[in-house]
């Protein structure tokens, strides 16, 4: 008789510990200045596997244009769940919910019904998302209904191993979570006060000149900014770094900046600001279909002995230098010729020199003439 009452001792010990045991969410800084991290921590050490975990982002419906919030990051290591979009009342997923004055972003882990995950006092971060056309993240909150409310509202809501480990009481950022309004009425939340994007733009464009596409771009503050990064994409989807631009670092007026790609062509832009602190953050995604200098040049004849033939057909004027250039990246003759729009013919005299291969070029980045031809004698 006294073991079995030591056993339901036990057992009525075990079930009132894990009562006890809760689990609080918060919003972190992310890894890039437009991105943020949810994060989690329990009361008391436990060991259980993740069932659900659902929680909502709020960004104020103000914002335009309408923010695009993406994962970048699931934490699925040490059999974290991973993460996807929510549904609300459909079989359909949404991307927000807007209401009570708020972008509501929803989500929900994908049933991980794995090994028990070992949870500790620390923060545990389980997922890191990007939100696109926010200005900044100040007012960007993690929330949740502090009574418990209706979990088909996917509010913040963790169960473990089917019992449910929410602390509905508060959430924690620093010390405790600010309670008050917003989103759905009764929510508390955690927000990231006082964070802002280091660079603020007043413009970002990307138009045709007649050398390529011009990118130009201007700050009107800018804190402990480094460079910003130029990359350009054929399909929008693949990104190559074409250049790099010095930033002010820290001001407070209005700077302007440009970039030239001379490649032109129909392409997209997106300019990566980065921190002193590496850090970084992306503008919006431009496109053009610039077309950069056309030149279409034929020589004659090849091989040449005393004079070369150079056809020009060019969609614009331009003066520049020709170059005849060895193989051994020396310029032996420089011609300036001035270049007109449509058909030209230049004559060269490449009599005295020797017997070999060359390059015609120009000294004009922007117009490639680069030609191989021969010289025989």
């Amino acid at each position: 008789m006294r073991k079995v009452l030591l056993i339901v001792a036990l057992l009525i010990a075990v079930l009132q510990n894990s009562s006890a045991q809760t689990v609080q969410g918060t919003l972190l800084s992310g890894s890039a200045n437009n991105r943020v991290i949810i994060a989690l921590r329990a009361s008391s050490a436990f060991t259980a596997p993740f069932t659900n975990v659902q929680f909502v982002l709020q960004i104020p419906n103000t914002a335009a244009p309408i923010p695009t919030v993406s994962i970048v990051n699931n934490f699925v290591a040490a059999n974290i769940p991973s993460y996807n979009f929510s549904t609300v009342n459909s079989a359909t997923p949404i991307a927000f919910v807007n209401e009570g004055g708020y972008y509501n972003y929803l989500f929900s882990s994908v049933v991980l019904g794995g090994a028990p995950f070992n949870f500790t006092t620390t923060t545990t971060n389980i997922l890191e998302l990007e939100i696109t056309g926010a200005p900044g993240l100040a007012n960007v909150r993690f929330a949740h209904l502090p009574d418990g409310g209706s979990t088909s509202q996917h509010a913040l809501y963790i169960e473990m191993a089917g019992n449910d480990y929410t602390d509905y009481g508060a959430l924690y950022y620093g010390g405790s979570a600010v309670n008050g309004p917003g989103g759905y009425s009764g929510y508390s939340y955690s927000q990231l006060n006082g964070v802002s994007l280091p660079v603020t733009f007043s413009q970002y464009d990307a138009n045709c000149s007649e050398k390529g596409a011009m990118l130009s771009w201007t700050t009107v503050t800018e804190q402990n900014s480094n460079l910003f990064e130029i990359q350009r994409s054929e399909n929008g989807l693949d990104w190559t770094v074409i250049g790099t631009v010095n930033a002010a670092g820290n001001s407070n007026s209005s700077r302007s900046y440009r970039y030239l790609d001379l490649k032109g062509g129909a392409a997209f832009y997106r300019l990566r600001q980065v921190d002193m602190d590496g850090r970084y953050t992306y503008t919006e995604i431009k496109r053009t279909n610039c077309r950069a200098g056309q030149f279409d040049v034929v020589l004659y004849p090849v091989p040449a002995k005393d004079n070369i033939t150079v056809v020009i057909n060019s969609d614009k004027a331009v003066r520049t230098d020709l170059l005849i250039v060895d193989m051994n990246g020396r310029t032996v003759r420089r011609v300036p010729t001035q270049i007109n729009s449509g058909n030209n013919t230049i004559q060269l005299n490449v009599s005295d020199l020797s017997a070999g291969q060359y390059l015609l070029s120009g000294s004009d980045p922007s117009i490639e003439l680069n030609k191989k031809f021969t010289v025989i004698r």
